[in-house]
């Protein structure tokens, strides 16, 4: 059985996960749905959102780019996973994946109302969310006692698992906006998210279990000098540089403070920031 989009009601969107199957379904699907109507218009069974990240020129390089984008026929494939023995000892109650699947789609120019013509798939919806065409579900799963976690794909198998749905569809759906947003803002979005992005790939680098804060900040502070703060509010840069230099002074209880006031400023401008730390 699948969701179709505008089929959830609004009760089901609830923070509380219900723990049976049946109902956790619904509620997983709600979620989508809820996302979907957060970053686009719904209209029928069609979803309209502006597209506004990075496209590849005709010279092959990567550039800033919104475009509108249509969507008809979405539904919303929510597959219960058959728990194993190891899994019930671990309390776990439901698992499903999760995928988003569309009957065609197509593209207009973000400053008039034409459209062009009609293509079959989602369209940048799979590649949003998988980084290609081909479909691979995302995952929700539950433990009694515990909040859902969330699974994002990536090449290594399911990771980044987070324990807010917000959050989460936000950085799965963080090249979409609503058509009506502020065509300045959506450029400031973008960036912010682009900022984020980068320091993320940086701090991957050089994570490590057990290495000293010290022996971190000579790889990891060159990095973020690197990422261009062009483009972001000042009080964004502010807080990001203030970051730095709590790096700089290998300042544990201010690497953190300065963090949360980054990510307080990102969410303020409507930016996901579902991007991990150390």
């Amino acid at each position: 059985m699948v969701s179709m989009l505008g089929e959830s009601s609004l009760e089901e969107v609830s923070a509380d996960a219900p723990s049976s199957e049946g109902a956790a379904k619904r509620w997983v699907e709600a979620q989508v749905h809820a996302a979907l109507a957060r970053h686009g218009t719904v209209k029928g069974d069609e979803w309209m959102s502006v597209y506004a990240g990075n496209e590849r020129d005709s010279k092959g390089k990567s550039v800033y780019a919104e475009r509108v984008v249509v969507i008809k026929g979405i539904v919303i494939n929510c597959s219960p996973l058959e728990l194993s023995d190891a899994d019930k000892l671990n309390n776990f109650q439901w698992a499903f994946d999760i995928d988003i699947a569309a009957t065609a789609f197509r593209y207009g120019d973000a400053r008039s109302a034409s459209l062009g013509e009609w293509s079959d798939g989602k369209g940048p919806l799979g590649i949003m969310i998988l980084g290609e065409s081909r479909s691979i579900p995302l995952r929700a799963q539950k433990q009694k006692g515990e909040a859902v976690a969330w699974n994002r794909w990536s090449l290594l198998g399911f990771s980044q698992v987070t324990t807010s749905q917000v959050d989460f569809f936000e950085q799965e759906f963080e090249n979409f906006q609503q058509p009506n947003t502020d065509p300045a803002n959506r450029a400031i979005v973008w960036r912010i998210r682009n900022v984020l992005r980068q320091d993320n790939a940086a701090s991957a680098k050089v994570a490590g279990d057990g290495k000293p804060l010290a022996e971190v900040r000579e790889r990891y502070v060159p990095m973020m000098l690197a990422i261009d703060l062009g483009g972001c509010p000042e009080e964004f840069s502010d807080a990001y540089r203030a970051h730095i230099q709590a790096w700089r002074d290998v300042d544990s209880a201010a690497i953190g403070t300065t963090w949360e006031r980054v990510v307080e400023v990102a969410r303020q401008h409507g930016s996901a920031t579902f991007f991990r730390k150390f």
